[in-house]
């Protein structure tokens, strides 16, 4: 006997909670290619992942009914994660392409001085580091911080560098050697 989807009957409120459901996925995107550049860390991106997830399980049981599928409720979350991981990829490219497009379009070359060289470890996941310098900027009267890479340790305390940051979003730096 062939399993089909079942879907469920359509109510406001079901039809409310979906709108409400799309709107969460579409910031959690909106905020994945937009606003990562603040804090580009794991922990932003596992969030945005762990609520997507739950928006689209949420989604799934709004709309389908599982109570008498026996294989297919299984294949809807690996679906679910197939997709979430395909966006997660596209989302990351998206974000570069931002990122790009901030700097060659908004991008004002400016001087920052490195105010501290460090290297940070990772021992718990596995002996991985990263070097990286906090560089000192002033913008529109405005003194900015950021972390940038210094993989080939070019830079040490007290050095001047060569900025392009975005005049839109100063937080977008990239270091000009």
């Amino acid at each position: 006997m062939k399993e089909y989807i079942k879907l469920t009957n359509p109510s406001k409120k079901r039809t409310i909670w979906t709108y409400i459901n799309c709107i969460v996925i579409i910031l959690c995107i909106y905020a994945g290619i937009f606003h990562q550049y603040h804090k580009v860390n794991m922990v932003s991106a596992s969030v945005l992942l762990i609520i997507s997830w739950h928006t689209l399980n949420a989604l799934k049981r709004l709309w389908i009914d599982t109570s008498e599928m026996n294989g297919i409720k299984y294949l809807i979350p690996v679906t679910i994660l197939v997709t979430l991981a395909l966006s997660a990829v596209v989302i990351g490219k998206l974000e570069k392409v931002y990122l790009a497009h901030q700097l060659t379009n908004h991008g004002q070359t400016i001087t920052g001085k490195v105010e501290i060289v460090n290297t940070r470890e990772f021992p718990i996941l596995y002996p991985y580091y990263s070097r990286y310098a906090l560089v000192r900027y002033k913008l529109n009267n405005k003194y900015f911080m950021k972390e940038i890479d210094n993989k080939k340790q070019k830079l040490i305390q007290g050095d001047s560098i060569k900025l392009k940051v975005s005049t839109q979003h100063p937080e977008i730096v990239e270091a000009v050697y």
